[in-house]
């Protein structure tokens, strides 16, 4: 069984853990004061309410994904706005992103920039990566060992003297000496505290990771979900359209049927007269006109039905001999003549059977 760690080697200061805290408190102290200088002169105390409350501010904050806490800190109540004195680094770091109108490094926000890249953005992102570099440690017994102290040191250093020289050459040069002084002032309590923010400042980006990773995934299933219910749709659209399609070529169908027979439509307004008695009457009517009334139709006197057909046959023969197209009237009289004297009805019983042929068989075919 292994030896349990001496509590007095743990608690015991180094120079890794003296490291540490003053890398931390150089991140956090001077990190927080700087950037907090910055968004003063993007967004200056007196006029901070008037921006927070523009609407096309707040949709901004909304993306920005703020915790609880720092809704709370930017808002403490309705209509009632924080001051920039209380915001802490995360918030400082997310409200430089998100509303003051800074364009990202080619490198984007969350990325480490380019070391030729000395803007304004490139390094508000190196305070956010050397973050993440610093928090590596914290599960390393919270040490630094001195050579990567010294490259740490440095780089964060110029970083922030780079912020300072967005403000004035007058920060840049106190800001040179301050950190220089920092370097070898004697540690205190507050250093503690500054562990402890860093900490809450990792632990504050990975929920806000997080929840943005859990909305992208949902989003992803509702996209595949749609998308999916779309090829679904467009195939039940394409099957009704080919149903509908089919069934109005069926329609065409039957109306073609329709009109080629309607061309040979026979309508009989009325038949008068005891069968083939002297003085009958035959009255075969006219097509209905397309609003429904019937026209009156020609009226012959009949006294035998050969003399009929004959005269009726013989018009129309030489009609068609002229090369004159009859009329429908003509044709639907050519069509009983035929009838007649093909039948040659010499009783009333054979007329009648006319009649009914007309009335019943011929008003199928209309």
């Amino acid at each position: 069984m292994a030896a349990a760690p001496d509590p007095e080697e743990i608690l015991r200061s180094t120079s890794g853990k003296e490291n540490f805290q003053r890398i931390t408190r150089l991140l956090i102290s001077g990190g927080t004061s700087l950037l907090r200088e910055i968004f003063d002169s993007k967004c200056p105390p007196s006029n901070l309410p008037t921006i927070l409350s523009n609407p096309v501010t707040k949709k901004k904050i909304k993306g920005a994904k703020l915790t609880l806490p720092q809704w709370h800190c930017l808002c403490p109540s309705p209509g009632v706005y924080g001051k920039s004195a209380d915001f802490d680094v995360t918030l400082l770091v997310r409200l430089l992103r998100t509303i003051c109108n800074l364009t990202p490094p080619s490198t984007g926000w969350d990325a480490q920039p380019a070391g030729t890249d000395h803007s304004l953005t490139a390094d508000i992102a190196r305070i956010k990566y050397y973050r993440n570099s610093v928090y590596g440690h914290v599960n390393q017994g919270m040490a630094i060992r001195d050579n990567e102290f010294k490259t740490l040191w440095q780089e964060i250093s110029e970083a922030l003297v780079r912020i300072a020289g967005q403000i004035s050459s007058t920060r840049k040069t106190a800001w040179q000496g301050a950190i220089a002084k920092y370097l070898t002032d004697p540690l205190t309590t507050e250093d503690e505290r500054n562990v402890q923010e860093l900490k809450a400042w990792y632990k504050s980006d990975m929920e806000i990771k997080k929840s943005i990773d859990e909305v992208s995934e949902r989003i992803s299933h509702l996209e595949t979900a749609v998308h999916e219910g779309t090829d679904l749709m467009e195939a039940t659209v394409c099957k009704e359209a080919k149903e509908i399609k089919d069934h109005l070529e069926e329609m065409n169908q039957s109306i073609d049927t329709l009109r080629a027979l309607l061309r040979l439509k026979i309508d009989c307004e009325a038949i008068s007269g005891p069968g083939l008695q002297q003085g009958a009457t035959v009255m075969i009517g006219q097509p209905q006109e397309s609003q429904g009334v019937i026209k009156e139709g020609a009226v012959a006197p009949v006294t035998s039905s050969q003399s009929q057909v004959s005269n009726t046959t013989a018009s129309l023969s030489g009609n068609v001999t002229n090369g004159a197209i009859p009329s429908p009237q003509k044709i639907v009289d050519l069509t009983a003549s035929k009838y007649l004297n093909n039948l040659n009805p010499s009783t009333r019983e054979d007329f009648n059977g006319f009649i009914r042929y007309i009335m019943k068989e011929m008003r199928k075919v209309s």
